[in-house]
């Protein structure tokens, strides 16, 4: 499950500096409100017991943090 808003932002990401070697553009902004309802909502899924792992997309996107969720032995070593 892929939870909040996917809007495509660049501004300051890992991605624009490393792969395309710039610095530039505004950071995405930041909804505290939206945050915190996710967090929330989160948190009673893990303490609900139903999901097992969780993983954030801020810096590494879908293609590496998958495995980490996928696999018990890749969740012990973060």
């Amino acid at each position: 499950m892929l939870l909040g808003a996917t809007v495509g932002w660049l501004g300051q990401s890992l991605y624009l500096r490393e792969l395309e070697g710039r610095e530039e553009g505004a950071p995405p902004p930041v909804d505290l409100v939206v945050e915190r309802r996710n967090g929330d909502f989160v948190r009673g899924e893990i303490i609900g017991r139903r999901i097992a792992a969780c993983h954030d997309l801020s810096d590494a996107a879908c293609w590496s943090a998958w495995p980490r969720c996928a696999w018990p032995a890749a969740r012990e070593s973060w």
